[in-house]
């Protein structure tokens, strides 16, 4: 019996002893190829169960429906004991198929438009509910910690107060002509200039100031992190 070590009936055998299992007859069926006779034992199997997991006759659609919590609990186990040799993998994989990939998403996209865009209207209104309770969470939050938050932000401050200098003194350049630093950029938003350059392009503002901003923050972040490693920590 050692050789069917990870079948079900046999580590029931083991366990209990053969003299304690029996063949039965369940029915009699007249069928006209084996096919049929599978189809009859499949039946007999969902609707008593036993001990036997080869089901004759069971496509892959159904095992998976059948097995699905299964195939869904040993997945999640898997990924979790190999996490690590799994990225590295996923990571060489695309690497090396970049462009497979590409194509691969554009077609995906192409032919499931409309069911990716459903889903993302459904994850759009979910994030805005978890949004919400995220506020709520940090209000009460804030309200039941403030000298403690207070404090570690004062010491964050002082931690990297170069980098926030930095980062503050950024300059932007604003579609609406003028320039700001990030110090003064809710001022800035204010003024009579970009005001009416809202008004005039209400229509293209939001992407291109968004695309404006990234830009220059991730220049900033760059001029940032050379720095820090030029100096390092001391």
């Amino acid at each position: 019996m050692k050789r069917y070590k990870n079948n079900l009936l046999y580590q029931k055998i083991d366990e209990i002893g053969l003299d304690h299992f029996y063949i039965e007859l369940i029915e009699k069926c007249g069928c006209n190829d084996i096919e049929e006779l599978r189809a009859v034992e499949k039946n007999w199997i969902r609707k008593i169960g036993n001990l036997n997991v080869r089901v004759d006759g069971r496509t892959k659609e159904e095992y998976y429906i059948d097995k699905k919590e299964q195939i869904k609990k040993n997945k999640s186990e898997n990924y979790y004991k190999n996490r690590e040799h799994i990225l590295q993998k996923q990571k060489q994989y695309n690497e090396t198929h970049k462009e497979q990939k590409r194509e691969y998403d554009k077609q995906r996209r192409e032919e499931k438009w409309e069911e990716i865009s459903e889903k993302n209207k459904t994850k759009y209104a979910n994030n805005q509910e978890y949004r919400k309770k995220q506020k709520e969470r940090s209000k009460a939050r804030w309200e039941n910690n403030k000298e403690e938050i207070k404090e570690q932000h004062k010491t964050y401050r002082e931690k990297h107060k170069l980098e926030l200098t930095q980062w503050f003194q950024t300059k932007v350049s604003c579609p609406c002509g003028g320039k700001y630093t990030l110090r003064n950029k809710a001022q800035h938003f204010q003024c009579k200039k970009h005001q009416d350059y809202l008004n005039n392009n209400i229509e293209n503002v939001s992407s291109t100031q968004e695309e404006t901003d990234n830009t220059e923050l991730q220049k900033t972040n760059e001029q940032t992190n050379r720095q820090t490693i030029g100096t390092g920590d001391i």
